[in-house]
């Protein structure tokens, strides 16, 4: 059974998450904000954006992780948790790929952890 999301333990993973951590801090705090865009009726979502305290840029960013991170399966989920780099800016670019298309990659150790930018 799935606990439901409120307002105080989102903004509580915001607090223990960094974009800047590990890839577990930032795919927690992608999946957060991803599915508070979908739980939380608008005045609570606008509550939570603005007490996260997070640049719009990133926040949007880290938005755009969550959503694609949201429709892998959980063991494709885990294996790319474990393949990812840990940075934001280059778990982003690569979420632009299709979710087929990273666990692919992943599978075929085109994705690694120590894949940058520069490599994209």
């Amino acid at each position: 059974m799935t606990k439901t999301l409120t307002l105080d333990d989102a903004l509580d993973i915001t607090r223990k998450h960094s974009y800047e951590g590990s890839i577990d801090d930032i795919v927690t705090l992608s999946l957060t904000i991803s599915r508070s865009k979908k739980v939380f009726d608008k005045s609570i979502y606008k509550i939570f954006t603005e007490k996260s305290n997070i640049t719009p840029k990133i926040y949007s960013n880290l938005k755009k992780i969550g959503d694609v991170m949201d429709t892998l399966p959980i063991d494709v989920k885990q294996e790319v948790c474990r393949s990812f780099p840990p940075h934001y800016r280059t778990i982003y670019n690569l979420c632009r790929l299709k979710p087929e298309e990273i666990k692919t990659a992943v599978k075929n150790k085109t994705i690694t952890k120590d894949l940058s930018l520069i490599h994209i």
